[in-house]
């Protein structure tokens, strides 16, 4: 990994920290849970106390150069574990965690799934474009469906009609390494959600960056096909290794071919990079005037165009 000094007491306090550490056999039935069929876990002295069952566990899996069936640390799975089990409560847990995620897992993440989030919100405001979101969907289900072996990628179950707070939940639930979001955008006021029955609702690049940094041990690309959604990109690249975004408008033909090339690529087992690239030569390819106004952000300076 390794942990420095501070990392490892963050980490040692993380597991006192929770509701089964102190009792051995409830520690011992959450570390199977956690990690069941690894045989190192039976390095472990099953009946120590609290602090030095931390400890113990701790300087293990800092010293492990084997990975779960994912590629990532056994930490990873062990944070993993504990967000399903014991969330991000009680105060303190949340932050502790985010960090040690940042620290020892960010930087081995391989990209293993995407999450499509879609929001229409022309049913809710006649003067948006109608966006054929489902065809979209469609176009990254088949380049996706052909690739295999490690450029291999899972999609999740999209969400269709997205309000704000389907989009946490799905990150949650899925913990994807690529989220796209299809809908509509309004520049510096921020993007279209839906909201029930009432008027679409704009959510500001400011709110999409908080709900992503929280995100940022697992998700490394986000995509926002949505006209003039480079506001919104430079906020959340702040935390996110990959963030594309438009510089101006972008017709529905146009944005289904970026989503063509750009995922035909990442199947093929190319970077994001060399991925945004094929995004915005097949909008060319498409005779389409579109092809240089998608964006890339590696951080909130950075920005590569369409060649």
């Amino acid at each position: 990994m390794p942990l420095d000094r501070h990392g490892f007491l963050q980490f040692k306090s993380l597991l006192l920290g929770l509701d089964c550490w102190n009792d051995p056999s409830q520690r011992w039935a959450f570390l199977l849970e956690a990690f069941w069929g690894e045989e190192w876990l039976n390095r472990l002295h099953r009946h120590s106390a609290g602090e030095e069952a931390a400890v113990e566990l701790v300087e293990l899996l800092n010293g492990l150069e084997s990975r779960n069936p994912d590629g990532l640390s056994h930490a990873c799975t062990l944070f993993t574990r504990i967000r399903s089990k014991f969330g991000a409560s009680p105060t303190g847990r949340g932050p502790v965690l985010t960090q040690l995620e940042f620290a020892l897992c960010r930087a081995d993440a391989p990209i293993r799934s995407v999450l499509f989030i879609a929001a229409n919100a022309e049913h809710q405001d006649p003067d948006l474009d109608r966006l054929r979101t489902d065809l979209e969907y469609k176009g990254i289900r088949e380049a996706l469906g052909r690739a295999a072996g490690p450029a291999a990628l899972t999609l999740h179950a999209p969400e269709f009609a997205a309000r704000p707070a389907d989009l946490t939940r799905a990150l949650h639930a899925t913990q994807p390494g690529v989220v796209h979001f299809s809908g509509h955008g309004e520049g510096v006021t921020g993007l279209y959600f839906e909201d029930g029955p009432g008027p679409a609702r704009l959510v500001s690049g400011d709110a999409l960056a908080s709900v992503f940094r929280l995100f940022k041990h697992c998700v490394k690309v986000v995509v926002l096909n949505a006209c003039y959604s480079e506001p919104q990109a430079k906020a959340i690249a702040a935390d996110i290794d990959y963030v594309i975004g438009t510089a101006g408008a972008i017709g529905d033909a146009a944005a289904l071919a970026f989503s063509a090339g750009f995922y035909q690529a990442l199947a093929a087992g190319r970077g994001v990079a060399d991925a945004f690239q094929a995004g915005c030569a097949q909008v060319r390819l498409e005779g389409l005037p579109e092809h240089a106004m998608p964006v890339l952000m590696r951080g909130p300076a950075a920005v590569t165009t369409g060649a």
